[in-house]
């Protein structure tokens, strides 16, 4: 399929921009030296994910003998690499929980993904001891299929169309760059550049569907090419129907080395979609 531009880019502009927190959280995040206090001060400045991180905090999920409502026992007590994992997808539910859904997307399903995709990049970069790349992995991991969502936004009937000609059985890159000109990685890319994101992450979400292609210091999108792969054996999709294209077997190779050691990947990513399911149904509420 040909792209033929059909959709106004320009919508783009009218798409919330991320709070402030955002990016100075993905500074947090992905800064090794950063310690307890940053992401306390961090958390401090913004009522709204202080009020629900103490929420979180408080679940039954963590179990704790007592409630909490000091931001600093929270981070003793359920540790600094949790809270972590909680910031970004906190705030980023928060800006598009009133997206649009059709039949052909979930807002659930999508999040639930990402989250996924997220703790897999995690497990994936654990695996081959890249451990200063772990902030990194988990942003670009919740954010890699971010230009999905915009599209459902921006582009509905064009989206559906996609959708349709997903069903008669195109793969969904095709479909998308044939009919909205542009895929769903591309898009991604743009948003992210938009939001003045570090440059990093547009690039790593731009090559996730052809990580082969991606400029030779851009692993992370071999990791989350990977890392979607895993979230797609699970059934965690971030579409109701179709899937993307495989990942290349040379790149696969690089993270798993045969069947069983992919039955421990996909056991521990297990764990890391209840985690995510969990923490979607606290933070929706």
């Amino acid at each position: 399929m040909s792209k033929t531009q059909t959709v106004d880019f320009s919508k783009l502009d009218d798409i919330p921009t991320i709070p402030v927190v955002v990016t100075r959280a993905i500074q947090v995040i992905n800064d090794p030296r950063s310690g307890a206090k940053d992401l306390t001060d961090l958390i401090m400045n913004d009522q709204i994910l202080a009020a629900k991180i103490l929420k979180v905090a408080n679940s039954a999920y963590y179990g704790l003998p007592s409630k909490i409502n000091n931001l600093n026992r929270a981070i003793t007590l359920i540790g600094f690499d949790e809270i972590k994992r909680m910031i970004t997808p906190i705030i980023l539910l928060d800006t598009f929980k009133s997206f649009k859904q059709t039949e052909y997307f979930s807002s659930t399903d999508f999040w639930v993904h990402s989250l996924a995709v997220a703790g897999a990049c995690e497990i994936l970069v654990e695996k081959i001891n890249k451990p200063l790349d772990i902030g990194e992995a988990r942003v670009v991991g919740l954010l890699h299929d971010i230009g999905r969502m915009i599209m459902v936004e921006i582009a509905p009937t064009e989206f559906e169309k996609t959708m349709k000609t997903v069903e008669r059985g195109a793969t969904v890159l095709d479909a998308e760059s044939a009919i909205i000109g542009q895929n769903h990685a591309e898009v991604g890319a743009l948003v992210i550049e938009k939001w003045g994101l570090p440059e990093s992450i547009s690039t790593i979400i731009r090559y996730h569907h052809n990580s082969e292609n991606a400029p030779n210091n851009f692993y992370l999108a071999e990791v989350v090419s990977v890392a979607d792969y895993l979230a797609n054996q699970l059934n965690m999709r971030s579409l109701v129907i179709g899937e993307s294209r495989k990942v290349p077997q040379n790149i696969k190779d690089k993270f798993i080395n045969d069947e069983e050691e992919l039955e421990i990947l996909l056991t521990r990513l297990e764990t890391e979609v209840e985690k995510a399911k969990t923490l979607l149904s606290m933070i929706k509420d």
